[in-house]
């Protein structure tokens, strides 16, 4: 708990073994009591950009947030590479 409400934590996985970079998700209304660092998660409108663009190997990519509710995120845009 952090200022009376619950911190919720969110795991991205990646659809496979491969390298994902610029992933986006749909994140209207989201909101957080807490600051999340713009690198690890920036919000434009209602769209957010993960790992500030970068690329994330294959495996988990995790962050947490502060709010009374959890929230949906949902991957809208992403660019896969497998080599």
């Amino acid at each position: 708990m952090v200022q009376g409400k619950p911190e919720w934590e969110v795991k991205v996985t990646g659809p496979c073994s491969c390298e994902s970079l610029n992933i986006k998700l749909s994140c209207a209304g989201f909101q957080s009591v807490t600051t999340i660092d713009s690198k690890v998660l920036s919000k434009t409108g209602d769209e957010c950009l993960l790992n500030d663009g970068e690329p994330i190997d294959h495996g988990d990519y995790v962050f947490k947030y502060v709010w009374d509710t959890s929230f949906d995120f949902e991957i809208t845009d992403a660019k896969i590479t497998c080599s």
